[in-house]
């Protein structure tokens, strides 16, 4: 059995719209702007590029914030990292002193960081309603067998097989990565799955083959997550983490390779356009081919 389960409770949109409000500020550190994300188990978590800042979850009478002990133990967590009731005062105050103190590691917020925080602030061509999507499995059997299907595979072997004559770097192995990127909704209420890459790195061409994994997975599941996922949406326009009249999630699908202002050299392009060729030949049924995205010198997305 398949789920995708990170729609919040009632009583965590609630804590959202009161004490945890302050959650939903347009925050920015190290230069990045943070995304507020739902996950299982009725947690929510704030990200800066590609690492959680805090984690938070209800509790019968209010809520804890927790975080990587990369981040807890850093004096500015002191007074956030805690137990809080839900009327108790201070957490605003204690929020903004951590996010303004915090100490981020470079990595998670140079290069694919810096990308995920860029398109996680869009909304255009698509509106985003969750990164790092996974689908949860009753084993890990029957995950690989959604994720590397046979033809899944046949493209894999082919780009590999390509890469090998071409003296190209060799194909990264399937099942390196489970997690969709981004989530998104376009304007006629296709669920858009898309591959953010660093546009600077030298095997970006591989990344088609890794997004038809995915969207072999969420084509195959889709009518059963439509709900979740609705919920999800809904949510974030209710909070204001989306706009108001996004639209209700079909089930139709896009699938896209998004980079960064970054731009790839002329040989990568070429690459990635023999790649990008071998995966819409293996593109589920009633899929368009893959999408091409990247960020111009203000940061609007344009389709490459």
């Amino acid at each position: 059995m398949v789920r995708y389960d990170r729609a919040p409770s009632d009583k965590l949109l609630a804590l959202l719209q009161a004490p945890l409000a302050p959650l939903l500020h347009p925050w920015v550190v190290a230069d990045l702007s943070l995304d507020l994300q739902f996950r299982e188990k009725d947690t929510v978590q704030l990200y800066c590029g590609l690492t959680s800042l805090l984690v938070a979850n209800p509790t019968s009478d209010g809520f804890k914030v927790t975080a990587h002990k990369t981040y807890t133990q850093q004096a500015c967590a002191k007074r956030l990292m805690r137990h809080w009731l839900r009327d108790e005062p201070g957490f605003a105050d204690a929020l903004a002193q951590y996010l303004g103190e915090v100490d981020v590691p470079t990595p998670h917020t140079r290069r694919e960081g810096a990308v995920q925080a860029a398109w996680m602030s869009v909304c255009r061509p698509w509106i985003p309603i969750d990164r790092e999507g996974v689908l949860g499995y009753a084993s890990t059997d029957d995950r690989n067998a959604a994720l590397d299907s046979p033809v899944v595979r046949a493209a894999w072997e082919g780009a590999r097989d390509l890469c090998a004559r071409q003296k190209w770097a060799t194909m990264k192995p399937l099942g390196t990565s489970n997690e969709v990127d981004q989530i998104a909704v376009a304007p006629d209420g296709s669920l858009v799955l898309v591959e953010l890459k660093f546009g600077g790195a030298s095997d970006v061409y591989q990344a088609p083959i890794q997004a038809l994994r995915y969207v072999w997975e969420w084509h195959g599941a889709l009518e059963a997550m439509l709900e979740g996922l609705e919920e999800v949406s809904r949510a974030r326009s209710r909070l204001g983490l989306s706009p108001k009249d996004i639209p209700e999630i079909k089930p139709r699908m896009r699938w896209a390779l998004a980079v960064g202002q970054t731009k790839s050299s002329s040989k990568v392009l070429s690459r990635l356009a023999t790649i990008r060729d071998i995966a819409n030949g293996h593109r589920p049924p009633g899929v368009p081919e893959l999408e091409l995205w990247g960020l111009d010198e203000d940061g609007s997305p344009q389709e490459l």
